[in-house]
């Protein structure tokens, strides 16, 4: 059936160069994006061996910090040598920049689809949507950057990551106020709050609120999307007072 004007397009795009977003700043190409809607992500994290390393070793950072955990206990968590763990990455650092990079693949690939969709609500939400679940999927990975700051500054990997909310919040952003913009970034926080909320997350306001994940993140949704329409109600407000305003300057003219 053919897509409708206006609609947001579930097509993903069938090829991208990934740029600066990718180590080594080459390009590859993707049959479809590493995620979108929730059917296409896996809550259960990767299975991947890479994957399961990452998964454990963002365990041990949250338990007992990034600097107080060795290689030697990732390997014991994971119950493999550490010649094993030596196959896959040569230090935590390669783990971190690993995880950073699946994270900022993630979002580069939304926002590939989202600038190639109307700008509408209904794309706003639907960005929204997908962002949520990424987020839900990479909360150990928005957990350690929150936890380690400094060492994401002294990588270069927080600068990255700004880059990107700065691509996420241009999609969501559609002129007008500086207000506007404000609620743009408050969705997007929105979204990472979500991942905060719920019970299972291990974070003291989760565990208070008692949110299952589903809970939190339709919550934080609704949140998201009322920021976003009332964007779109000022933008419509500010466009018929100016039509009103040209429109007086023009019978005042004509007297």
């Amino acid at each position: 059936m053919p897509q409708r004007p206006n609609e947001p397009s579930d097509q993903p795009r069938r090829a991208r160069s990934t740029g600066s977003g990718r180590a080594g700043g080459g390009s590859e190409s993707r049959a479809e994006p590493r995620t979108g809607r929730s059917e296409n992500v896996s809550a259960g994290g990767r299975s991947d061996t890479r994957g399961r390393i990452q998964e454990v070793a963002l365990e041990l950072f949250a338990e007992q910090g990034y600097d107080s955990t060795s290689l030697r206990e990732i390997a014991d968590r994971l119950g493999v040598t550490k010649a094993a763990l030596y196959y896959h990455f040569r230090s935590k650092e390669e783990i971190v920049v690993a995880t950073v990079e699946d994270f900022l693949a993630d979002i580069d690939d939304l926002v590939a689809w989202a600038e190639e969709q109307p700008r509408t609500t209904r794309t706003r939400h639907e960005v929204l949507r997908r962002y949520s679940d990424i987020v839900r999927v990479r909360f150990p990975s928005m957990r350690f950057f929150q936890q380690n700051p400094a060492g994401m500054h002294k990588s270069g990997l927080g600068e990255r990551f700004q880059e990107r909310m700065g691509a996420l919040h241009g999609v969501l952003y559609d002129g007008g106020p500086p207000q506007n913009r404000i609620r743009a970034l408050l969705a997007v926080v929105s979204m990472h709050m979500a991942a905060a909320l719920s019970r299972d997350s291990g974070m003291p306001l989760g565990a208070g609120l008692g949110l299952s994940v589903e809970e939190a993140n339709q919550a934080a949704l609704d949140v998201a999307f009322g920021l976003v329409d009332a964007e779109n109600a000022e933008n419509a407000e500010n466009a018929e007072n100016a039509g009103e305003g040209q429109a007086g300057r023009r019978r005042g003219m004509a007297t």
